[in-house]
């Protein structure tokens, strides 16, 4: 178009104007693949992260787990 001519022969494009169709189709796969990533992940979890997720599921995080068990080692009797 005579626009896009206008714009071209001044040296500059005005912002947002051109490849919509290429910056939504890299930012849909982009997305496609990190949920694919997650769903790996979760599929092929170490202990450790087992473990993490399993606090995170009863005490809500890991500062509320580690805050619950120095009160837990406070309220011990010291054995003699």
């Amino acid at each position: 178009s005579n626009l896009y001519t206008k714009y071209e022969y001044l040296g500059f494009r005005p912002k947002g104007f051109f490849h919509k169709e290429e910056i939504g189709q890299y930012l849909t796969e982009w997305i496609e693949h990190g949920n694919r990533m997650r769903a790996e992940q979760a599929k092929n979890s170490d202990s450790a992260t087992l473990r993490l997720r399993e606090i995170r599921k009863k005490y809500g995080s890991a500062r509320n787990f580690f805050e619950a068990q120095k009160c837990h080692e406070r309220t011990q009797i010291p054995s003699r």
